[in-house]
């Protein structure tokens, strides 16, 4: 992660870049937090077509337009990342500064469980057979 220090201020999360850009993100209502949540759901699942425009879906609506616009003009591409990352685990649906901490601690995986774990998703790999295809050894 980019040399960022985070500290929620008030109802707003607060993004310290390197001790000389501040980005202060208002909160969004929770119907927008299970929007974040649901689009990242699909884009993890590989369900999602245009990983492009979500990705870049993702970033407008965890940060804001106008916060989003100036990140991408003035940041290098790992802070960029790291502002949108942290941004996006903090409003989305389950996320908050205990997952901010787990993407500082271990990275996006240990931040993707502790956001499920709060949000209560549980994902389960898909079955590779049909519940109504034959055995491979069926008996006489």
């Amino acid at each position: 992660m980019a040399q960022i220090t985070i500290e929620e201020r008030g109802r707003n999360l607060v993004l310290n870049i390197g001790g000389e850009l501040e980005y202060v993100v208002a909160p969004v209502p929770v119907e927008v937090g299970q929007l974040l949540l649901s689009l990242f759901l699909r884009i993890y699942t590989g369900q999602e077509g245009d990983l492009e425009k979500a990705s870049a879906d993702l970033a407008e609506m965890s940060l804001g337009g106008d916060l989003a616009e100036r990140a991408r003009g003035e940041l290098r591409a790992e802070e960029y990342v790291d502002v949108i990352n942290a941004a996006f685990y903090w409003q989305a649906h389950g996320g908050g500064i205990k997952v901010i901490q787990s993407y500082k601690d271990g990275g996006a995986p240990k931040a993707i469980e502790t956001l499920f774990e709060a949000a209560g998703v549980q994902l389960t790999p898909l079955s590779t057979t049909s519940p109504n295809s034959a055995s491979e050894t069926p008996t006489p």
